[in-house]
C-alpha cells in the first residue's frame, strides 16, 4: 500500500504510475460536471484500489460524492459517501489528515441533503451517521457534526424532543470547528429547531448574532453587509412564523432597499425569503422565478416547493401554477411523514403554508392530468414550468436552462444533429416538426435555429442546395429573433453556414440572385444588429460575388477588405481557412494576391492546412512552367497516402491540373476526390472537368468522363443564363483546351 507520505520518494516504476493517477485526477476536474466525470471518478478510483493508493481514492470518491449529490442524485450520493467511508475505515493512516478531516466534515450537509429526499430509508442516513461516528470517536475528535446530522434526522421524523437534545450535546461539545454563534452554523441549527418552536429558535438566532456583533432585533439602525443577509432573511422568517408580520415586513424593507431581490435570492434560502418578501409581490416573483429555474421537482425540497406554491396561489387563486405546486408540496410532505412516521409536514402545511390561503378551484384541480406524466419528475417538471414559469422567462439559452429540464435541452441539441443523417425527406420533416414543437414548449431558443440550420446542411448532403438557401435563410431569421438567448456555439455554427451557402448558392444556376441577395441582405442585419457574428463571413460572400461574376477590379478591391477585416477579427474565425478561400477566389484574376496569401497560409496553418497552402503554391508555380511543381505536390499526396481529405480545404481541381502530368494511379486519386467532394454540384465544376480529362486520358471505357463533359456543360449554360452573359460557357472552353478535355481534343 502506498501512503500519502511517500508521493515522490517511491521507485521509479510506482512514482511514475502515481504521477499518472495524480495527472488524470487533475484532468478530470477540468471536464463538464456531469455523468461522464462520475464514470471518470469510478475508474479513477478503481485504478488507485489495484495498485493500493487510498489517498487519492479518497479523492475520487469525495468528488464522485458532492458530484451526485449536486445533482440531486441523492441515493446514489449516499453510496458513494458510504463507499468513501469504507476506504477511510480501512486505510486511515495512509491517508492525508487533513483529506480524512473534510470527509468526516461533510456528514451534517451529507445528511441534511438526504432527509429531504423521501425515498433514502431512515436506516441508510443512520448508517452513514455511524461510520462518521465510529471514524470520530477512533479519531479522538469532537462529534459535533455527527450530533447535527443526528439532530436533522431528528427533526425529519418529527422527533421534537430528540432534535432539540442532540441540538444541546453539539453546543456542549465545544467544537472550534462548530462555533454556536458561527453564522454558517447559526444557518444549520436555527431551522432545526424552529420546525418545533419558532420563538425559541429566534431567541438562538439573535443571541448567536449578537455574539459576531450584528444586531438583529435593531433593523435598519445599520448597513446591511452581504454576509449578514442570510441571517436577516432568516430572522424575518421567523418572525412571520410567530405571527409578528409588521416586523418581517420592516426588515423585508430594509433588505430590499438595500439589495435587489435578484441579489437577495442568491444569498438567502427561498423557502424563507420569499414568504419575508410576501408583501412585496413584484419582488417575490423574481425570487420565485429564480428558484422554480434552479430547483428540481423530484418530491425533494418540500418547502421550497411549498414556499413557492404559497406565492403563486396568493398571486392567482385560480391558476393552474400555484394547483400544481401545492399539489407536490402535499404529496412531499406526506412522503416525509410516511418515512419518519410523523405528521408533523402535514402539520407544518396547514399551519404555516397554506394558513389563509384558499382552497383550489375545480379549474384548477390538477386530479385530470394524465398519472403518468404526473409520475415522471420530467414531465411533472414541465407541466408545472409550462404553467407559467415559462411564459415568464421568455426565450432561453442552453446556460439558462431550467435545472430540471436540462437533460430536455441537452437531448434537443444532440436530436438536432440528427437531422443531418436523416434518411430520407420524409424522416427529417417529421424529426424537424418534433424538434420545432418541443423547442416551442420549452422556448428553446437554439432549436429554433438548429432546426433548419442543420435541415439545411442535410439538404447540402444530399445536392439539394435551394434546401441549403431555405434552411439558411430560416436559420438566419430565427437567429435574428431570439439572438440574445442563445449560447456561443450557434452564432458560430450559422455563421459557418452562410458562408458555405453562399459559395454554393453563387455557383449553383438553379438559385436565382434574388435569393442570394437575401442571404446578404440578412447576414448584414445580423453583423450590424447583433455583433455576435463576425463580419469576414459576409465580406467574403461579397468576394465570392465579384469572382463569380469576373469583375477583375473588384475581386482586387474586395480580397483587400476580407484581409484587413480578418486582421480586426482573427480571433473570431478560423483566420488560415478564411486565407485558403481568397486564394480560391482571386487564383484566376488576382493572381498575384493569391499566391502570396497561399504563402502566409503554408506558413501559419496547422499541419492540413499547410498541406492546401502547399498545394496552392504548386499550382501557381506549375502555371508558370516552374520545374519539379508536379513533383512536389506528388510527394504531398503520397505522403498522407493519397488521403485527399488531409489535404485540407484545397479544390480538387487544383491537385488534379498539378498532378496529371506525374501519371501515377490518378483513376484512384479521381475517385477519392470526386467522393471526398459528394454530392457534385455546381461548386464541383473545375472537378467535373479536370476529372473528366483524366478519365478520358487513362480510363477510356469509364463512361464518367463523357457524364462530366455533359454536365460540366450544363452548368455553364444555366449559369450564362442566370447572369445574362457567356462568362461560364467561355470559361469552359479555354479550361477545356488547358486540361485538354474531350471536346478541346475533338
Amino acid at each position: 500500500m502506498i501512503s500519502y507520505r511517500d508521493v515522490g520518494s517511491l521507485d521509479g516504476a510506482t512514482q511514475a504510475e502515481v504521477e499518472a493517477l495524480l495527472e488524470r485526477s487533475r484532468a478530470i476536474t477540468r471536464t463538464p460536471e456531469d455523468r461522464a466525470q462520475v464514470a471518470a471518478w469510478e475508474r479513477l478510483a478503481a485504478d488507485c484500489e489495484r495498485i493500493g493508493f487510498p489517498h487519492l481514492t479518497t479523492t475520487a470518491r469525495l468528488s464522485q460524492y458532492h458530484l451526485l449529490s449536486n445533482g440531486g442524485e441523492t441515493s446514489e450520493a449516499i453510496a458513494a459517501f458510504v463507499r468513501l467511508m469504507q476506504v477511510v475505515h480501512r486505510h486511515r493512516d495512509l491517508i492525508d489528515p487533513r483529506k480524512t478531516e473534510i470527509v468526516l466534515g461533510e456528514i451534517s450537509t451529507a445528511v441534511i441533503t438526504a432527509v429531504e429526499d423521501p425515498t433514502v430509508p431512515v436506516e441508510r442516513i443512520e448508517k452513514m451517521i455511524d461510520l462518521v461516528d465510529q471514524e470520530v470517536r477512533l479519531q479522538g475528535t469532537d462529534r459535533a457534526g455527527v450530533h447535527i446530522a443526528r439532530a436533522a434526522l431528528s427533526c425529519s421524523r418529527g422527533d421534537a424532543r430528540g432534535t432539540r437534545e442532540w441540538l444541546e450535546r453539539y453546543r456542549a461539545e465545544g467544537s472550534e470547528g462548530w462555533r454556536a454563534d458561527e453564522p454558517s452554523v447559526l444557518q444549520i441549527d436555527v431551522p432545526l429547531l424552529a420546525r418545533f418552536d419558532p420563538a425559541g429558535a429566534d431567541e438562538v438566532l439573535v443571541r448567536g448574532a449578537r455574539a459576531n456583533g450584528l444586531a438583529l432585533d435593531r433593523a435598519g439602525e445599520a448597513p446591511i453587509g452581504d454576509d449578514s443577509i442570510a441571517l436577516w432573511v432568516l430572522h424575518a422568517f421567523l418572525l412571520r412564523r410567530q405571527g409578528r408580520t409588521a416586523e418581517a415586513d420592516r426588515i423585508a424593507d430594509v433588505l430590499l432597499a438595500a439589495r435587489p431581490a435578484a441579489g437577495l435570492a442568491r444569498e438567502a434560502p427561498p423557502e424563507q425569503l420569499v414568504p419575508v418578501l410576501e408583501n412585496h409581490p413584484e419582488a417575490a416573483l423574481v425570487v420565485v422565478d429564480h428558484t422554480l429555474r434552479n430547483v428540481l421537482f423530484d418530491g425533494t425540497t418540500w418547502e421550497v416547493i411549498a414556499a413557492l406554491a404559497r406565492d403563486r396561489v396568493r398571486a392567482d387563486p385560480d391558476g393552474l401554477e400555484g394547483g400544481l405546486l401545492r399539489r407536490l408540496a402535499d404529496e412531499s410532505a406526506a412522503a416525509q411523514d410516511a418515512r419518519g412516521a410523523t405528521r408533523v409536514h402535514a402539520s407544518e402545511l396547514a399551519d404555516f403554508w397554506w394558513a389563509g390561503l384558499p382552497d383550489a378551484g375545480p379549474g384548477t384541480d390538477p386530479r385530470p392530468i394524465d398519472p403518468h406524466r404526473w409520475g415522471n419528475p420530467d414531465a411533472r417538471a414541465e407541466l408545472i414550468l409550462a404553467a407559467g414559469w415559462l411564459d415568464r422567462a421568455g426565450w432561453l439559452s442552453f446556460h439558462d436552462a431550467p435545472r430540471a429540464l436540462s437533460p430536455r435541452y441537452r437531448q434537443l441539441l444532440e436530436d438536432s444533429m440528427e437531422l443531418i443523417s436523416a434518411g430520407d425527406d420524409a424522416e427529417a420533416d417529421a424529426l424537424a416538426e418534433r424538434l420545432r414543437a418541443e423547442g416551442e414548449r420549452l422556448h428553446c431558443a437554439a432549436t429554433r435555429v438548429n432546426v433548419p440550420l442543420f435541415r439545411g446542411a442535410r439538404d447540402a448532403d444530399h445536392g439539394d442546395i435551394e434546401g441549403l438557401v431555405t434552411g439558411c435563410l430560416q436559420a438566419q431569421a430565427e437567429f435574428l429573433a431570439v439572438h440574445e438567448s442563445l449560447p456561443d456555439f450557434v452564432p458560430q455554427s450559422l455563421d459557418g453556414l452562410m458562408r458555405a451557402t453562399a459559395q454554393l448558392a453563387v455557383s449553383e444556376p438553379g438559385i436565382g440572385w434574388q435569393r442570394i441577395e437575401e442571404l446578404i441582405s440578412a447576414q448584414q442585419r445580423i453583423v450590424a444588429e447583433t455583433g455576435r457574428t463576425p463580419a469576414t463571413s459576409l465580406q467574403l460572400a461579397h468576394l465570392e460575388i465579384a469572382a463569380h461574376l469576373g469583375q477583375g477590379d473588384k475581386v482586387r478591391e474586395q480580397a483587400e477588405v476580407v484581409l484587413a477585416t480578418l486582421a480586426e477579427e482573427s480571433r473570431q474565425v478560423d483566420a488560415v481557412n478564411v486565407l485558403l478561400t481568397v486564394v480560391r477566389l482571386t487564383a484566376e484574376q488576382a493572381p498575384d494576391i493569391a499566391e502570396a496569401v497561399a504563402r502566409n497560409a503554408a506558413a501559419a496553418g496547422d499541419e492540413v492546412q499547410s498541406r492546401a497552402g502547399t498545394a496552392w503554391l504548386c499550382w501557381f508555380a506549375h502555371r508558370r512552367g516552374a520545374p519539379g511543381a508536379a513533383e512536389e505536390l506528388r510527394r504531398v499526396v503520397d505522403s498522407v497516402g493519397g488521403d485527399v481529405e488531409a489535404l485540407g480545404p484545397v479544390p480538387g481541381w487544383v491537385v488534379l491540373d498539378v498532378v496529371a502530368p506525374t501519371g501515377g494511379d490518378l483513376p484512384g486519386l479521381v475517385e477519392a476526390l470526386l467522393t471526398d467532394a459528394e454530392p457534385l454540384s455546381g461548386e464541383s465544376l473545375g472537378l467535373l472537368v479536370s476529372a473528366g480529362a483524366v478519365l478520358r486520358d487513362q480510363a477510356p471505357a469509364d463512361p464518367r468522363s463523357r457524364e462530366f463533359q455533359d454536365r460540366a456543360v450544363a452548368i455553364t449554360r444555366g449559369l450564362d443564363e442566370r447572369n445574362g452573359d457567356t462568362r461560364w460557357s467561355t470559361w469552359l472552353e479555354q479550361r477545356q483546351v488547358r486540361v485538354g478535355s474531350v471536346e478541346a481534343r475533338r
